[in-house]
């Protein structure tokens, strides 16, 4: 994995309220041009920093993504929220946002809001997410987001998968054998060609507690693994964000990514 492909989410200064300026600051002196925003609502309903982010961006040259805290349904659709996104992205930039994968919501009603949100003028970035506990909630999630992956490729709309490959390796799922799991969603993903983003941390426990999370490449996710399976399945990486909640462990990571 290139250092390049490397972004940085605002996760990282949680205990700074997800401050947006501090991430960016942290971009520009660690040399990363790809930044993650979360959209909460404190930014969404902030008209201010939404301009001064825009330009902050712009005048930087640095690409963005920014995360929504809605799920793929309906709700995403809010005609507050995607103003404040139209705010933020800038000019002439591809204006992907983030949003999970809802397995409650019917395949009809998320492929009909990523058709809207593609006719808004945002690119959905699809993340791999679970809210059943149990090994059969997650097998007949896995198989959803992968067919409405494939449907979305059939119908020509623009969204690609944001793997969270940690979220496989969590403790209630053990019995599923993660690695296998791993594999299942990348030969399914690989099926609709289509560019990938990472989600990435890394944890010396499979309970996945804050309080566990290590550095890149001194936890349990295989990441030298998987790295291999994308490349055998020769996915493009748009990008690959880290999503730590603490400054340091994204800072310490950035060692393991080759120049």
């Amino acid at each position: 994995m290139r250092r390049d492909k490397i972004g940085i989410a605002t996760s990282l200064f949680k205990e700074n309220d997800f401050d947006p300026i501090k991430t960016v600051e942290f971009a520009l002196a660690n040399k990363i041009s790809i930044v993650q925003l979360y959209l909460n609502p404190q930014l969404e309903y902030d008209s201010a920093q939404l301009a001064d982010l825009h330009t902050l961006f712009e005048e930087n040259q640095l690409t963005m993504l920014v995360h929504s805290p809605h799920y793929l349904n309906k709700a995403v659709l809010d005609g507050h929220h995607t103003a404040a996104l139209s705010k933020l992205f800038p000019a002439r930039s591809k204006r992907y946002v983030v949003v999970h994968f809802d397995e409650k919501c019917s395949m009809q009603e998320a492929l009909k809001s990523a058709e809207d949100l593609n006719r808004a003028g945002f690119s959905i970035a699809l993340e791999n997410f679970y809210q059943g506990r149990t090994e059969k909630d997650l097998l007949e999630n896995i198989n959803n987001y992968i067919t409405l992956i494939r449907l979305a490729a059939e119908r020509k709309i623009d969204l690609v998968p944001v793997i969270d490959f940690p979220r496989l390796f969590i403790e209630h799922f053990a019995g599923c054998a993660p690695a296998f799991l791993t594999k299942l969603l990348l030969h399914g993903i690989s099926l609709a060609n289509r560019d990938i983003i990472l989600h990435m941390i890394d944890t010396k426990d499979a309970k996945l507690r804050r309080e566990d999370w290590v550095p890149i490449g001194e936890g349990i996710i295989p990441y030298g693994e998987i790295f291999e399976m994308l490349e055998e399945y020769r996915f493009n990486i748009l990008s690959a964000i880290l999503e730590f909640e603490d400054v340091s462990l994204g800072e310490k990571s950035l060692s393991y990514f080759s120049n």
